[in-house]
């Protein structure tokens, strides 16, 4: 069997296989993109979105230059803006009520994961990109392409592995779960619902002999900050209509506990 070897080291890891489609036998690129992430805390994006803001002041239009979060932070309404550079506490609940992030006790840090996507694409479709070898994006872009998507190719699912102390959670642990058809836990996460235990189990065999220590996996690249600027956009977003929703109510802090106590029900 084909081993996978690195087309970008640390990102991306491939194999060729052949199979048979309707027209004949047809080459085919296994591959695995692999990054590092942290999922950011609720307080983290409110820190990030009012720094952004109160970064943006005595500016009134965006340019450019400026990011997406920062063109959607100066076409907030004024009073929001105001409200959010003041760092009003019934502003910033809304935020966190309208963010996926994690709300976590005092104390606790967030948990970080190596993060795999597994997918296949047609060989000519990578040999036809002119700059596929040297721009791990460019993979990432294809196995989220909708047209892709219709054809069974790109991305097929992910898996991510907590990383804990800087290494990957043991081996054992990850085997175990596996076993039991776990899906989503603490330690392993998948998306891939209905897995084959053995081709999953390979897959982890894998990574783990490719990232066995710090060293190697702390160079594999983190994507947090894009996580939190993703983050941070759909929160401010969602601030638009701060006003609105406030109004419909007797008080904004009665609207904020009744969502909060819904959260950690």
């Amino acid at each position: 069997m084909e081993k996978y070897i690195p087309t970008v080291e640390f990102e991306v890891y491939s194999k060729k296989i052949t199979a048979n489609s309707k027209h004949g036998p047809a080459q085919l690129r296994v591959i695995l993109l692999t990054k590092r992430l942290t999922y950011p805390t609720e307080d983290q994006v409110v820190d990030y979105i009012t720094e952004k803001a109160i970064e943006l002041k005595g500016r009134k239009y965006a340019t450019q230059e400026n990011s997406d979060l920062e063109k959607a932070i100066l076409s907030l309404p004024k009073q929001n803006l105001k409200l959010l550079r003041e760092g009003d506490e019934n502003c910033l609940d809304y935020i966190r009520m309208h963010t996926p992030a994690l709300n976590l006790k005092p104390g606790k840090k967030p948990v970080s994961y190596l993060s795999t996507r597994y997918g296949v694409l047609e060989e000519e479709i990578i040999q036809n990109s002119e700059h596929y070898s040297e721009e791990p994006d460019w993979y990432h872009t294809a196995f989220s392409n909708d047209n892709l998507q219709k054809l069974n190719q790109g991305e097929n699912f992910r898996f991510q592995i907590k990383i804990e102390d800087g290494k990957l959670t043991p081996i054992s642990r990850i085997r175990n779960l596996i076993s039991e058809n776990v899906t989503k836990s603490k330690t392993f996460i998948t998306t891939w619902a209905s897995y084959n235990e053995k081709k999953l189990n390979e897959l982890i065999d894998f990574i783990y002999s490719t990232f066995p220590d710090k060293e190697r996996l702390s160079q594999v690249p983190d994507i947090s900050p894009h996580i939190l600027e993703d983050y941070a956009f759909d929160a401010v977003i969602s601030l638009k209509d701060f006003d609105g929703i406030a109004n419909s109510f007797q008080s904004i802090e009665t609207y904020v506990n009744e969502v909060l106590d819904a959260k950690k029900k």
